[in-house]
C-alpha cells in the first residue's frame, strides 16, 4: 500500500470506534496517534503536524468543525489533509459552515466504514492538491433525523445570542484551558481566536492576579460554594472586572464561563 509510514491523528469521542479504527489504521501501515476531543487533535497537530487529519465532527470542549476552521487559517497548517468521520447525514454539514474537510466519510458498519476510510485516505494521498474522486463516501442511506436539526437549530441560536450580547466572553475547560472566545473578548486581548484556544486563560493575566485568578477558576470548576465569583485583573494592560461562573450539571463534562464586565483604560 502506497501509504505505509504515514502519520496520521484520529480524533473521536467514542472510545472503542476510537481504538477500533486506531487498530485498523495501524494494521493499513499507518502511524496512529488518537485523540479524545477537538482540543487534543489541536495540540497534537500543532506539537508534531501529521499527514493526515482524520476528525469526527460533533466532539466535546472543540468541535471537530472548529478544528478544520483553526487548522484553515494556520499557514502552517492548512495544507494537512482533513477527513470528516461522522455519523451526521450530509444535509446536517450545513449547521457547520466552518468546516471544509477534503472528504467525507460515513460512520456505517465498522467493515464498510473502515473501507471507506482507507479508500478516503489513499485517494487523498494521491492527489493532495486536487479533488477526491469522491468525496462523500458511505451516505447513500444516510437521512437526516428531525431530532438532530432542532439540536443544531438549538444550538446556533445559543451560539447567535452569545455573539449578540455584544461582551467578552471566553469559555474555559475545567483545567482553565480557552475553548471558545467572542470578538470582543478576542480585541480585548488582542490576539485571534485562532491563536487563543488551548491557552491557560490564567496566563494571560498579570503574574500578581494569577494565584487568586486561578483559585477562582478551581472552585468554579469544581462546583464549590463559590461556583461564580468577580475579581479584578489585569489583562493585556487593561484594568478588567471578570464575573467567573462554573457551567455544566451533574453527569457532564465540567467547563467555566469568564465574562467581561467592565474594563478600565490600559494601566
Amino acid at each position: 500500500m502506497s501509504e505505509i509510514g504515514k502519520s496520521l491523528v484520529f480524533a473521536d469521542n467514542d472510545r472503542l470506534l476510537r481504538e477500533a479504527i486506531g487498530d485498523f489504521l495501524r494494521g493499513k501501515g499507518f502511524a496512529v496517534r488518537l485523540a479524545e476531543d477537538g482540543l487534543e487533535a489541536l495540540d497534537m497537530v500543532r506539537h508534531a503536524p501529521p499527514d493526515f487529519l482524520v476528525l469526527d465532527i460533533v466532539m466535546p470542549k472543540v468541535s471537530g468543525a472548529r478544528v478544520c476552521r483553526l487548522i484553515r487559517e494556520d499557514p502552517d497548517l492548512r495544507g494537512i489533509p482533513i477527513v470528516a468521520f461522522t455519523a451526521l447525514s450530509a444535509h446536517d454539514f450545513r449547521w457547520f459552515p466552518e468546516l471544509s474537510p477534503d472528504a467525507y466519510v460515513a460512520k456505517g458498519p465498522l467493515a464498510v466504514a473502515c473501507d471507506n476510510l482507507l479508500r478516503a485516505l489513499v485517494d487523498i494521498g494521491k492527489l493532495r492538491a486536487g479533488p477526491v474522486s469522491d468525496a462523500i463516501l458511505g451516505y447513500r442511506h444516510f437521512e437526516p433525523h428531525p431530532l438532530v436539526r432542532e439540536i443544531f437549530e438549538e444550538r446556533q441560536r445559543l451560539l447567535d445570542l452569545l455573539d449578540a450580547v455584544g461582551r467578552g466572553v471566553v469559555e474555559l475547560d475545567a483545567d482553565g484551558r480557552i475553548l471558545r472566545a467572542t470578538a470582543d473578548a478576542c480585541k480585548l486581548l488582542g490576539r485571534r481566536e485562532l491563536d487563543l484556544i488551548g491557552e491557560r486563560f490564567v496566563g494571560l493575566s498579570a503574574p500578581q492576579d494569577r494565584e487568586p485568578l486561578q483559585g477562582l477558576l478551581d472552585a468554579a470548576a469544581k462546583g464549590a460554594e463559590a461556583r461564580r465569583g468577580r475579581l479584578h485583573v489585569r489583562l493585556n494592560g487593561y484594568q478588567i472586572s471578570l464575573l467567573v461562573t462554573g457551567i455544566g450539571s451533574p453527569g457532564r463534562t465540567p467547563g467555566i464561563a469568564v465574562t467581561f464586565e467592565a474594563e478600565a483604560p490600559p494601566v
